[in-house]
C-alpha cells in the first residue's frame, strides 16, 4: 500500500480500536488514500477516503465503479487523551471568558487580532474595541442592544497557554437586566461542536461576583481564567447571544481561536 493524500497510513482492515486508526483521528477531517494493486489482474487503484466524525464507532464502505468510500465515525472514547481531555476544558474556559464581558453587560464594538508564530499582532483598526483586547460583534444590527462598552483588557495579550488570563472590562447599562436573562452559547472545535446549550445568565454571573439584577449604570468586572498547558492545535470558534427575559437583546458576541502546537502561546484570537 503507497501512502496517498493524508499524513499517515491505514492497514487493509481500518478499524477504529487499531493504532494506526487512533492516528487517524488526529489527521485533517478528510484523509484520502491510494492502494496499489498488487497482481495485473486487479483492477486499477481504489481510492479510499475516511472521513472522520466524533459519533459511535462504525466503517461503512461504499463503491462505486472504481472508487471505494470508507466513512469512520468514532466517539471521543476513542480519541487519544491530549485531544479528547484539553478540547471541552478549554472550551468551557473560553466560554468562561465570554460569560465574563456578558456579565458584566458589554458589548462590544469589535476587534481582530491575528497572532503570527513571532507573536506579532495584527489588529484590524476598524474594529477596535477601546484598551487591549481582541473582539468581534456577531454581524447583525445592534441597535436595540442594552448595553455598550468603555474599554476591555487582557492580560496577557495574546493569552499564553499555561498562564493565567486577566480579563478587564467596564460598560454602560442602559436599563437593569433581571432573572431570567440567558445567553445561547456555541463552542466548536474546527467542524465538531463541543458545546451548544441555553445558560441562565444570572447564574453564569456569579463566577465573576455580580448577582441579577444588574442595575442600570456603568459596570465594572475584572475575571482571572487558568488556562490549560496542552491545548490542542486547531481552531476553536465561541458564539455568545444574550437575551433578556423578554428576548430584548443584551448583545452578542462572536470569537476564533486558532492554536499552532509549534508554540506554547495563543495563536490566533478573534473575538
Amino acid at each position: 500500500m503507497v501512502a496517498g493524500e493524508g499524513k499517515g497510513a491505514c492497514p487493509n482492515q481500518c478499524s477504529p480500536s487499531s493504532a494506526q486508526s487512533e492516528q487517524l483521528l488526529v489527521v485533517p477531517m478528510t484523509f484520502s488514500l491510494r492502494t496499489q494493486p498488487r497482481t495485473t489482474s486487479l483492477p486499477p487503484p481504489i481510492i479510499l477516503t475516511l472521513n472522520i466524525e466524533p459519533r459511535t464507532p462504525t466503517i461503512t464502505h461504499r463503491a462505486s465503479n472504481e472508487v471505494e468510500t470508507a466513512v469512520v465515525r468514532t466517539s471521543r472514547s476513542h480519541l487519544p487523551n491530549y485531544i479528547k481531555t484539553p478540547k471541552p476544558l478549554l472550551a468551557m474556559r473560553f466560554a468562561t471568558a465570554v460569560i465574563a464581558f456578558l456579565s458584566a453587560g458589554l458589548a462590544p464594538t469589535g476587534a481582530s487580532v491575528l497572532v503570527q508564530r513571532d507573536q506579532s499582532v495584527i489588529v484590524n483598526d476598524d474594529l477596535k474595541v477601546p484598551g487591549d483586547s481582541p473582539l468581534e460583534l456577531c454581524p447583525k444590527s445592534h441597535d436595540e442592544d442594552i448595553v455598550t462598552i468603555d474599554s476591555v483588557d487582557l492580560s496577557p495579550n495574546p493569552p499564553q497557554a499555561g498562564k493565567e488570563l486577566v480579563i478587564k472590562a467596564s460598560g454602560t447599562v442602559k436599563q437593569n437586566i433581571e432573572k431570567g436573562a440567558y445567553v445561547l452559547l456555541q463552542v466548536k472545535y474546527g467542524l465538531i461542536r463541543l458545546i451548544s446549550t441555553k445558560a441562565d445568565l444570572c447564574e453564569q454571573i456569579e463566577n465573576v461576583d455580580l448577582e441579577c439584577p444588574i442595575e442600570k449604570g456603568v459596570l465594572t468586572v475584572t475575571k482571572s481564567v487558568e488556562l490549560p498547558n496542552e491545548i490542542p492545535s486547531g481552531k476553536y470558534t465561541v458564539f455568545a447571544d444574550v437575551y433578556t427575559a423578554d428576548d430584548v437583546p443584551i448583545t452578542c458576541l462572536t470569537a476564533q481561536v486558532v492554536f499552532s502546537r509549534n508554540t506554547k502561546s495563543f495563536f490566533s484570537l478573534e473575538l
